[in-house]
């Protein structure tokens, strides 16, 4: 959806996409502001609007209001045009239907939480590093196996797996 804006944050232009995301006709839109489709939520973590309209372009992901009440997940990409005086003429933002996305996204977190708290519980130490070799992650037994205690990790010095366990004791 495409969306024209004056410098109010009027909506003056919307494509006829927005029946799709949004279930309005164009022009149930022309003549609102365009924070009236912004979830109560998400317009409280935005800066003010004027902030907004002073960048040259701007990137955001939020959450669009539907006809009939329920929400939307949308990226949105605007420009802000320009007279040669450098006021502002107008804005132009497209908006992407990211609902899909942001649902696996979520669902995907959730998962990985639940694995991250199974690793950290195993009995057995779990030591994950990355490509080079270089420790990212310990669960609580292999910390209690190698004797570190400082958390998080020192990642920016590189440590590597090794330089975390103790010396092979000699055997026999």
């Amino acid at each position: 959806m495409i969306a024209t804006l004056n410098i109010n944050g009027i909506i003056y232009y919307v494509s006829p996409a927005c029946k799709q995301m949004l279930d309005y006709e164009p022009t149930e839109l022309i003549g609102k502001p365009v924070w009236e489709l912004f979830c109560l939520h998400d317009l409280e973590k935005m800066e003010r609007w004027q902030d907004w309209i002073n960048e040259n372009q701007s990137y955001k992901m939020l959450r669009l209001l539907r006809k009939d009440g329920s929400f939307v997940w949308v990226e949105v990409v605007s420009n802000t045009i320009r007279y040669e005086s450098g006021n502002v003429r107008e804005i132009i933002s497209v908006f992407r239907d990211i609902t899909r996305r942001k649902m696996l996204e979520d669902a995907l977190a959730a998962q990985e939480r639940v694995m991250s708290d199974i690793v950290e519980t195993m009995a057995v130490g779990v030591v994950i590093c990355d490509e080079n070799g270089v420790l990212t992650r310990m669960n609580r037994a292999a910390r209690q196996l190698h004797d570190v205690v400082k958390l998080p990790l020192p990642l920016s010095t590189g440590v590597l797996h090794t330089d975390c366990m103790r010396p092979m004791e000699k055997c026999c």
